[in-house]
């Protein structure tokens, strides 16, 4: 999966509008891996071994599945490279909730947000879950700005750093000229199609270089983003 995606962000062909379903991906190698376990499971059949294929067949789906839902999950970002290197294809996700194991890879809202690097973005809580189909905020936080680069965080996650706006609205609550934009890694499904997003404070003379939890820097809230001119249309 790494190696796989390693191709596809140096790839002379990468363009930013590229963008990948994991859906579809793992429709399509269900169907690809379901013809090869009954051809495998035939073949065992075929020459009086049907017990050991019977047998075979609970850890062979189990490898199936998970490889799977893993080589499926993209994340597309122009020159990006990691390193190569065996594991296991789980991490332990930690949240109010509790600790459980979850599969690696990445959400499909970072498709979205990659397409919004340099340009102006609009920012909306995710309270008033119709603002954006009215165009209008009846109530809550907006913030306008720049999404100027992309941080690579621990656990497999991207930020976005946000560049407000010279005069920025809530100047009461927001001191700092930056704020960490990062995707909403479970339960994405909404009312809209807009990525949502948890939004961060960066303090002023502080070095991203040395970030690699986002949970560290303060809160402010749950956000819908969007490019500006889709607001003011």
């Amino acid at each position: 999966s790494v190696m796989v995606n390693n191709c596809l962000n140096n790839s002379p062909f990468y363009t930013v509008d590229l963008k990948i379903n994991p859906s579809r991906i793992q429709r399509i190698l269900f169907v690809g891996f379901t013809f090869i376990v009954f051809n495998y499971l035939g073949a065992l059949a075929y020459n009086d071994r049907l017990s050991e294929s019977i047998f075979s067949l609970t850890g062979f789906g189990a490898v199936l599945l998970v490889v799977n839902n893993r080589i499926s999950k993209f994340l597309i970002v122009k020159d990006r490279w990691k390193a190569v290197y065996p594991s296991f294809p789980f991490r332990i996700a930690v949240n109010q909730g509790g600790s459980y194991l979850t599969m690696k890879g990445y959400a499909l809202r970072y498709f979205e947000l990659n397409k919004l690097v340099g340009k102006q973005v609009v920012l909306l809580t995710v309270a008033p879950a119709i603002a954006l189909k009215r165009k209008a905020q009846k109530h809550g936080y907006k913030f306008t700005g720049t999404i100027n680069n992309i941080l690579d965080l621990e656990d497999e996650v991207l930020g976005y750093v946000l560049h407000l706006v010279e005069n920025h609205e809530h100047k009461e609550l927001i001191t700092e000229k930056r704020l960490l934009i990062v995707p909403k890694q479970y339960g994405q499904k909404t009312s809209f199609d807009y990525p949502i997003v948890s939004l961060h404070k960066i303090p002023d003379g502080f070095s991203l270089k040395t970030l690699s939890d986002f949970k560290k820097l303060p809160f402010i809230d749950w956000f819908v983003v969007s490019e500006q001119k889709e607001i003011d249309a």
